[in-house]
């Protein structure tokens, strides 16, 4: 019994976090009372980042795949699963971050996502750098290994229809 309540303390504890609804059909989180702090801000982004295409990171050492993309009305889109749906899924929202983003002196993006850290759901930033056609990942609370360059380069082979809904 004392095992019981120890557990039940513990998720109580660390489930912490925003309020969020999870959205069935896309398995995407949205918060329940939206506090974004980079919602609003103009972008003169569209000399930088091509919002007509989106940007892919293929790790296979780390096992790790993922998408940006980009709308110029300032929102950004993280997504994550198979390589050969990452268009379907930047059309769906499926399985992905949604947030907002700001660029800094000239080739520095800052965003913003609404998604999952580690244990709960809430707001997190992170810096990209912008050179050419790729965008590197720079700063992140998630990204510890300094030697390891996450770079995500431009993929523009489907169209992308859908606008985001937050």
């Amino acid at each position: 019994m004392l095992k019981y309540i120890f557990l039940y303390l513990l998720m109580a504890t660390i489930s912490c976090g925003e309020p969020s609804v999870l959205d069935s059909s896309t398995l995407r989180r949205m918060p329940k009372n939206p506090k974004w702090r980079l919602k609003g801000y103009l972008n003169n982004s569209l000399k930088i980042i091509d919002v007509n295409c989106i940007y892919i990171n293929i790790d296979k050492k780390y096992n790790s795949n993922s998408f940006l993309r980009f709308w110029k009305n300032g929102r950004v889109m993280q997504g994550f699963g198979d390589v050969k749906n990452y268009f379907r899924h930047a059309n769906s929202f499926f399985l992905s971050n949604p947030g907002y983003y700001v660029i800094l002196n000239g080739n520095t993006i800052l965003t913003e996502f609404f998604g999952r850290t580690g244990y709960k759901v809430d707001y997190f930033y992170e810096f990209y750098k912008i050179t050419g056609d790729n965008i590197i990942l720079t700063q992140s609370r998630f990204y510890t290994d300094k030697s390891r360059k996450i770079v995500f380069k431009k993929s523009c082979s489907e169209k992308l229809t859908t606008n985001p809904d937050w």
